[in-house]
């Protein structure tokens, strides 16, 4: 009986042995692996550049970023980038799907574009798949993910500058934005302050121009400098929408935005005029953005020969009502009229109208033609 005992208490002590090194041996390949990478529990991917929203094969753009929690120099890893269309597609290339880590931990390669970005930042054993359903778990291979909507950072990697140049039309005064021949949201483009694209006539009618000029096309766009909020914005426009139709590229944009706002989508309301680079498209939309979601977007047909044309809107807590009129005011026949009753964005400080005459991704007209719109009259009335 003793002898058993001695036995069993024998074999027990084997066992905790064994299973202590075993323990102390996958504790310490675990700390072995994690040195060998170089990197730590948490690695973080934010973007610097992100490229503009899009789609089709023959367009590249520009995306980059930093990972930090990352020592380059030991880790084995690299990032992967996928752009999500109506699959998630790997960039640039099925056939060149990584994209480096540099040695001051960023990493910049161009893309085609989707509507949201996703980095991957995956070990060299890492095998990426050309198409995906669906965007795959982080662990084993993949160290961590990020993703962003297109164009929603990139637009504030360069900030414009101040306005230096102010105009006065319908009896307030506008800042003119300048962007110093940087390319700045929206577009991005590079704007101009220059008295060749936008100036205020003898007639009190606002002109806003797109014009080339040393092989860069200047947009414009000028920003209320009085603050408002909640009330009835109303735009006259004199130009008929045809060379807007014909410059395929082009939009006109009357809207209001909060630069600090951004967790409300910049509190932007907005009427456009522009078949987004499709020929044959409905020519205005009025919008509460975001706009991917289809309940913040209404578009309709504005005849290409008709001026002038009204757009009112007016903006309560609750709801957000928008008309189109043709003529100079309300009691004309209307066009088009629509209520947003959900998203609406909040009261904030801080809040423009704007005006401005841009190029969908910075890119110049259909038919390379100057682009002259003006606008006759603006006018906003707060909420009784």
């Amino acid at each position: 009986m003793n002898l058993r005992k001695e036995f069993q208490f024998a074999l027990y002590m084997l066992l905790a042995t064994t299973l202590t090194t075993l323990a102390c041996g996958f504790s310490a390949l675990s700390r072995h692996s994690a040195k060998s990478f170089g990197a730590s529990a948490n690695p973080v991917i934010r973007f610097k550049k992100i490229p503009p929203r899009g789609g089709g094969s023959d367009r590249l753009e520009t995306i980059a970023g930093i990972v930090t929690g990352v020592n380059v120099k030991e880790c084995d890893c690299r990032i992967v980038i996928y752009a999500q269309t109506d699959s998630y597609y790997v960039q640039p290339y099925a056939d060149a799907p990584f994209t480096e880590l540099q040695d001051d931990n960023s990493f910049k390669t161009d893309i085609h574009l989707g509507f949201r970005y996703f980095a991957l930042l995956v070990k060299k054993s890492y095998r990426p798949v050309a198409t995906l359903s669906k965007m795959p778990s982080v662990g084993g291979d993949v160290l961590t993910i990020a993703s962003v909507e297109a164009g929603a950072e990139a637009e504030k990697a360069v900030q414009a500058p101040g306005p230096t140049r102010t105009i006065r039309f319908s009896g307030r005064e506008w800042k003119v934005k300048a962007s110093n021949d940087q390319a700045v949201g929206p577009g991005p483009c590079h704007f101009s302050d220059s008295q060749e694209n936008v100036w205020v006539d003898a007639a009190d009618k606002l002109h806003l121009r797109l014009s080339q000029r040393d092989g860069i096309w200047r947009c414009a766009e000028v920003v209320l400098a009085e603050e408002h909020s909640y009330g009835t914005y109303l735009i006259t426009l004199d130009t008929t929408p045809k060379s807007i139709a014909q410059a395929l590229n082009a939009v006109l944009g009357a809207f209001v935005w909060n630069d600090a706002d951004a967790a409300h989508n910049h509190d932007e309301i907005d009427f456009e005029l522009s078949p987004w680079s499709q020929q044959g498209n409905k020519l205005a939309q009025w919008v509460i953005q975001p706009y991917s979601n289809p309940r913040n977007i209404v578009r309709f047909d504005v005849p290409e020969t008709l001026a002038p044309t009204t757009h009112v809107f007016t903006w309560r807590p609750d709801r957000v009502e928008c008309a189109s009129f043709e003529g100079t005011g309300r009691k004309q026949h209307t066009l088009y009229h629509h209520t947003f009753t959900q998203g609406i964005p909040p009261n904030t400080k801080g809040t423009n109208a704007r005006i401005n005459l841009w190029l969908l991704g910075g890119k110049p007209p259909a038919d390379n033609q100057e682009l002259e719109i003006v606008f006759s009259r603006f006018d906003f009335k707060p909420l009784p």
